[in-house]
């Protein structure tokens, strides 16, 4: 006998809104990645220090000038963003799993790349804690004393990469944030990347330390570049547990502009 199988009815679940403000928005995202190594990826001069000298030849001796014996070459990192799932045969249409694979990544992209940075990069050894003796500070303190800090050490306004809690933490404290088409700046013109990936897990500390709890790390940092490949979708079939199988990525190599610094901020 022949069973025949019949998909029920279903209803189509309403187009995603795409969130504003994430590390993408305000990247500088290159496309059509094919090979780049990310050691000595890029040159910067933007953490050569600045200077004033105050007294002349007469009647005093000059003052020395101090110069930075500056590290302008700059290291990246390579990673890649995936997203991926199981379904046994019946009722799986491996026509769809391209698609619903894209829309799903084309969202939450920015996650992985933002987890990325996080752990290999702003949670790794070299950032500069900022936060006071006393521990850790609201959000609008810690965006001022990154903003602080990185007006002495950054040619250019900084990237303030902050948790989405902690983003709307900024957005109801007064601190001035506003969003201009995708993207989130302070009111002094940093841009804010506000996204998921910078949430638990993978916050951490410059020491790579998990925060304690009620607490995250906002980082301030240089110019992020992207260099990212075209998607790339696999499909397959597990014979051993019937396992239909979907998988979209793409490759990315990411790196940060000379500067870093971290403060630990309350979530209250």
């Amino acid at each position: 006998m022949t069973t025949q199988i019949v998909r029920p009815a279903r209803i189509t679940i309403p187009p995603i809104t795409a969130r504003p403000g994430e590390l993408l928005d305000i990247a500088t995202v290159h496309e059509g990645l094919e090979w780049l190594d990310p050691t000595d990826m890029a040159e910067s001069f933007n953490c050569v220090n600045t200077g004033a000298v105050t007294t002349f030849p007469c009647p005093t001796p000059p003052a020395t000038k101090v110069f930075d014996r500056a590290s302008t070459w700059i290291d990246g990192i390579r990673f890649v963003v995936y997203t991926g799932y199981l379904c046994k045969g019946p009722g799986f249409l491996m026509s769809e799993a391209e698609s619903n694979l894209q829309t799903v990544f084309t969202a939450q992209e920015s996650v992985g790349v933002e987890q990325a940075v996080m752990t290999s990069i702003l949670s790794e050894a070299g950032a500069t804690d900022l936060t006071p003796a006393a521990g850790a500070v609201s959000p609008a303190v810690g965006l001022a004393l990154l903003e602080g800090h990185a007006a002495t050490k950054y040619a250019g306004v900084p990237t303030i990469h902050a948790p989405r809690s902690i983003g709307s933490l900024l957005a109801g404290t007064g601190a001035g944030i506003t969003l201009e088409g995708s993207k989130f700046y302070t009111k002094q013109g940093s841009k804010l990347a506000s996204g998921g990936g910078y949430e638990l897990p993978a916050n951490a500390s410059p020491a790579g330390a998990a925060p304690a709890v009620g607490e995250l790390w906002m980082y301030a940092t240089g110019e992020v570049v992207l260099a990212r490949s075209d998607t790339i979708f696999q499909s397959g079939l597990n014979q051993t547990t019937n396992d239909q199988i979907a998988l979209l990525e793409r490759m990315y190599v990411a790196a940060v502009d000379c500067y870093r610094a971290g403060v630990r901020v309350k979530v209250q």
